[in-house]
């Protein structure tokens, strides 16, 4: 009887496991199905040996499993049951496919006795069916033993990678795709047993950065299907710290279930009241709108009470925790202006050190209002005496970073002749750095500032006891007279500055 298996060498990935099932082809359209059916056989046999050699590359476990089968093929013994067993035992195959496999290699031993039945071709056709499901068309897929060599690797040997983001990101999704599905969650927990003590461990941070890289990047690949709700709750309190890093991705969050995610809120809160830079991950949560009402009220309660809630209650510490937290100037914007008001320069510096650190990109994503407001407090500090907020503005006439707002630099300068109520005032102690800053934007965006600030002069009114003909001559004489290449002339400045008399102005 003739029987086509063609159908079959279409799944078959590997070029090396195609010649002995194309033999047990022509073997069956010949209609010599018993030895179609030991070839069927044959070709499985030998794609698990292949499997093996080829893991054997990356992993000693495997190269272990293929130093005893070939011992027992020099003794000439059989080593087809011994393969199919470790194929189990190693991952290859699974418990279902092990028993359809094992019938089909009993019934190889079977007719592979000339005097013993033939099968029926329905028989061939289900052994080459089963061959083909189970072996030869899945690619190969590694275990623990190469997945712990990489671990190892990663973790132990800094020149393993080169350190980016983006190599550690592709080799993490090339590791997920070489290892058995199986194998990834125990990947992630193994992963995160080694990241957890180095987090905060400055000696090590080579390889935390790049643990934290590897492991957010496995688990995209892989998909947090991986657990289920409770096991990621479970996961985040086994490792608290690696949560927080891995779990807070924008990919990942969503997916981890509410009880894992006020854990690893709680657990960001816990850690960031003795290690502020924590923080940054809820706040980088919260900026994507990950974070739900409750979740998004905690991380601003912790964040007042580290602070204080309002300029007299501000401690030198929780200025220096502020300064130090790293958190955008946008997400505690009315904490800077309280520290800044408060006439203390133990809150002031750590405040005005912050902004610098920021830089122009961290002022522009304040709105326009609070970037003025912003350079008003930054302006009175530093007449005040503050060190840190004195050094700001040489930066921002330096154009320390590029340049700066101009909303932001409005506020310096406007802070010099009227303050945010639209009382007229002149202040001088700080002047000459407030016009440094002005002098650091484009000349069109300098003739904006100036404009602006000579029509508040023009519209306000002169604070009771703060001007007369003596501030005003003073405040002209401290103005400078000339215009250097590249600044905008002053004259509506000192127009709107002259028209000012001496006379009573308003509280």
């Amino acid at each position: 009887m003739s029987v086509d298996l063609s159908r079959y060498l279409e799944n078959v990935l590997a070029s090396e496991d195609r010649p002995l099932l194309e033999e047990a082809d022509l073997a069956a359209k010949a209609g010599a199905l018993r030895g179609a059916y030991v070839l069927v056989w044959l070709a499985c046999a030998e794609s698990l040996k292949r499997r093996f050699r080829e893991a054997q590359k990356r992993d000693g476990n495997a190269g272990k499993i293929v130093g005893d089968i070939e011992t027992k093929e020099k003794e000439h013994k059989a080593v087809d049951k011994l393969v199919l067993d470790k194929a189990k035992e190693y991952g290859f195959i699974d418990d279902t496919a092990y028993a359809e496999l094992f019938h089909v290699y009993e019934m190889r031993c079977v007719y592979g006795h000339p005097y013993e039945v033939s099968p029926l071709a329905e028989q061939l056709v289900g052994a080459a069916a089963v061959v083909s499901r189970h072996v030869l068309s899945q690619p190969v897929k590694l275990k623990h033993g190469f997945a712990q060599r990489v671990l190892t690797d990663l973790f132990e040997d800094p020149h393993y990678l080169d350190d980016s983001p983006e190599r550690v990101r592709e080799f993490a999704a090339e590791t997920v795709s070489r290892i058995d599905g199986t194998v990834h969650a125990w990947l992630l927990k193994e992963c995160c047993k080694r990241l957890e003590p180095m987090i905060d461990d400055a000696s090590v941070r080579l390889f935390a950065r790049r643990g934290k890289c590897f492991a957010k990047s496995a688990l995209e690949k892989s998909g947090c299907e991986i657990l289920d709700p409770s096991e990621w709750h479970a996961f985040a309190q086994e490792y608290p710290k690696s949560a927080s890093s891995i779990l807070t991705a924008p990919s990942l969050f969503p997916k981890v279930g509410t009880r894992a995610q006020d854990y690893i809120i709680g657990s960001i809160l816990e850690q960031g009241k003795t290690h502020p830079t924590r923080l940054r991950l809820l706040e980088s949560a919260s900026q994507r709108g990950l974070l739900s009402d409750r979740q998004t009220k905690r991380f601003e309660i912790l964040i007042s009470e580290k602070v204080g809630t309002g300029a007299s209650r501000m401690t030198q510490a929780g200025a220096e925790w502020l300064r130090s937290s790293g958190l955008r100037l946008k997400t505690v914007f009315r904490h800077l202006i309280q520290g800044l008001e408060s006439h203390t320069w133990y809150h002031q510096n750590p405040i005005a050190d912050m902004v610098r650190s920021e830089g122009p990109e961290g002022v522009s994503s304040l709105t326009e209002q609070e970037q003025e407001e912003l350079g008003r407090n930054i302006l009175q500090s530093a007449d005040g005496g503050a060190r840190s907020s004195l050094s700001l503005l040489e930066a921002v006439g330096k154009a320390e970073g590029g340049e700066w707002p101009a909303c932001f630099v409005r506020g310096i300068l406007a802070e010099c002749f009227v303050n945010e109520r639209g009382q007229i005032r002149f202040k001088t102690t700080s002047l000459d750095k407030a016009l440094g800053c002005l002098w650091s934007l484009g000349k069109d965006k300098q003739k904006t500032v100036i404009e602006a600030i000579a029509e508040s002069i023009g519209k306000g009114t002169p604070k009771r006891g703060y001007v007369d003909k003596g501030n005003v001559k003073d405040m002209l004489s401290s103005l400078p007279a000339e215009t250097k290449s590249g600044r905008a002339p002053l004259r509506k400045l000192r127009d709107a500055i002259s028209r000012i008399e001496a006379k009573e102005g308003s509280d």
